[in-house]
């Protein structure tokens, strides 16, 4: 079982390795996922998704808001 403490704690790991503590972008994105080769970021100004991936460290907005994304992700583990 899953705890919600957890899963908080998970989220500030990954928001701390994508963003120093006192970065701009850290207080606008949210880092929400893992997705291997970078990671997927919550724009909390334009609610929508955005991705941060290779050793450039490219990153990349998307069209899709969070529910998109959650549903896309449910989608490919059918």
């Amino acid at each position: 079982e899953e705890r919600p403490e957890a899963t908080w704690e998970s989220i500030e790991r990954g928001q701390a390795a994508v963003f120093d503590a006192d970065d701009v972008l850290g207080r606008r994105f949210l880092c929400i996922a893992d997705i291997g080769d970078g990671y997927a970021l919550y724009d909390r100004e334009e609610a929508v998704v955005w991705f941060l991936e290779g050793d450039e460290r490219e990153v990349r907005r998307t069209d899709m808001d969070l529910i998109e994304l959650i549903s896309v992700a449910v989608a490919r583990t059918e």
